[in-house]
């Protein structure tokens, strides 16, 4: 092969199987730098020479399309400034996870994979002698190639294990920066995490169990100290991708020198702060908007096996917490606290409390007549306290409204298949009784024998039922009326 074919094969390879950077690399260097500016440290990537660059490029090129330059003056290049022993490491973590191994003149000795995501982002490609900055450059290159960096998922987890806090500080700086930069290119902005990596037994023994970064265990790790005790499971957090820790560390409260972050997370494939705003003051009351209410808070967390937005605000007394689906925006729960109760206020009649779940829910006047309503009222602290159950529309709602009309929590359900809500309480007696007669035991079971009936409404695996307890005699029964297909299941046992 003469000389003009071997340069149009390097082309062809590297256009072919290399990340672009190329282009970013010879950018990068000055047109003339001095021998003697030369730096050895980490600080010194922005003086190398453009030739010494490009060279390394190119043996990178070589070892994917499979030229041999074991004797030749490439390698014995690459021999004077790579190799040797591991002195420090950069772990990158998006998805992917890929170890960068430095030697003391901080040149790679090697990229390893720590998954199969970071097999596929190193590929052929070797970076044994090359510049940190130039193998940074390939790697996130791949990964935006590869889509495991993009809008949706902005973050990369930087983990830096060196003996010394001065080269972990540096380090750690730069390759954070030159991340954002890269992802700027693309315009995408970065979410980057920064930590010293410790070699500890908790760290390791994690790592290894799950199958992980030492960066991500130690990463996991640092949440669950930070976050109330039982909040979290390690086995939920490790399922989580990086991004998305870094959603639930914007809501933590944890030491500076613990992790640095530069920039933040991005939620853009979730329903989004304003969106599950707006939900959580809508479900308090339709029409609410920011300008009402005070202490103002969102931030994402993930909570029985989803990602969530808790939202927090005080409104007329009130200090409300609403947890939104991060997902499709839908309200999951609402709590609430009296600040205090003003002493010319009257309480609501039971029909003004009813307008509150509706007004709520988002129920027109017109439908409102026709929905059954289920409501229990009891006295707590000389107030009165309204637990209002609903189907409407294909989801089932429940609320706990006081008897001043704050709503102290709500929740809503989605309804699988046909449901019906308009069942009167005659109809589920009498289908639950067709049901228990069938039972020879209870075969002379009648309304009027029966006492002390309570019915709800309530929704199971995606179902709307009746749940009924009544008594008869010495026994007590316990009941489930799907309200689809009219099956009935019940449990009885003698009241002692």
């Amino acid at each position: 092969m003469n000389k003009k074919q071997t340069e149009n094969k390097i082309a062809e390879s590297f256009a072919a199987a290399r990340p672009d950077v190329f282009d970013n690399v010879a950018a990068q260097c000055p047109d003339r730098v001095p021998a003697k500016t030369r730096k050895s440290n980490v600080t010194g990537w922005k003086f190398a020479t453009c030739a010494l660059a490009l060279v390394l490029v190119i043996a990178v090129v070589l070892g994917g399309v499979g030229y041999s330059t074991t004797k030749g003056a490439l390698n014995d290049l690459q021999a004077s400034i790579g190799g040797g022993k591991v002195t420090a490491s950069v772990t990158l973590d998006v998805n992917p996870s890929v170890a960068i191994r430095l030697n003391d003149n901080m040149r790679v000795v090697s990229v390893d994979a720590l998954n199969l995501d970071g097999k596929k982002i190193i590929g052929n490609m070797d970076f044994g002698g090359a510049q940190l900055e130039v193998t940074v450059n390939a790697l996130i290159g791949s990964m935006l190639r590869n889509g495991k960096l993009s809008e949706e998922a902005n973050s990369v987890l930087v983990s830096v294990e060196s003996s010394s806090q001065n080269i972990y500080e540096e380090l750690s700086k730069a390759v954070s920066d030159q991340i954002a930069v890269i992802l700027n290119e693309s315009n995408i902005q970065a979410g980057v995490v920064s930590q010293w990596l410790s070699d500890t037994s908790d760290t390791s023994s994690l790592a290894e169990q799950y199958g992980i970064s030492a960066g991500k265990a130690q990463l996991i790790n640092k949440i669950m100290q930070s976050a109330p005790a039982g909040k979290y499971t390690v086995e939920q957090l490790v399922s989580l991708k990086i991004n998305d820790l870094n959603l639930i560390l914007d809501g933590l409260d944890m030491p500076q020198d613990d992790l640095v972050q530069n920039g933040s997370a991005s939620d853009s494939k979730y329903a989004g702060r304003d969106a599950a705003i707006t939900a959580a003051l809508d479900i308090v009351k339709a029409g609410l908007t920011q300008n009402d209410v005070q202490r103002l808070t969102c931030k994402m967390d993930f909570d029985d096996g989803r990602m969530v937005y808790e939202v927090e605000f005080v409104y007329d007394q009130r200090e409300y917490e609403v947890e939104i689906n991060a997902a499709d925006g839908t309200v999951l729960s609402v709590e609430s606290e009296m600040q205090n109760v003003r002493p010319d206020q009257t309480e609501l009649d039971e029909e003004q409390i009813k307008d509150k779940a509706f007004n709520a829910a988002g129920v027109p006047s017109a439908d409102r007549d026709a929905i059954d309503v289920t409501v229990k009222r009891e006295r707590d602290d000389g107030v009165t306290e309204y637990e209002l159950k609903f189907s409407y529309n294909g989801k089932y709602y429940e609320f706990e409204i006081d008897g001043y009309g704050n709503v102290r929590s709500a929740s809503q359900k989605e309804i699988g298949g046909e449901y019906n809500s308009e069942l009167t309480r005659e109809q589920i007696q009498s289908k639950i009784l067709e049901a228990v007669v069938k039972d020879r035991r209870f075969a002379s079971v009648t309304l009027s024998t029966t006492y002390e009936w309570e019915i709800e409404m309530d929704v199971e695996r995606g179902r709307q039922v009746y749940e009924a307890e009544f008594k008869w005699g010495r026994y007590e029964f316990d009941c489930t009326l799907d309200a689809a297909s009219g099956s009935v299941t019940f449990e009885a046992e003698i009241d002692d």
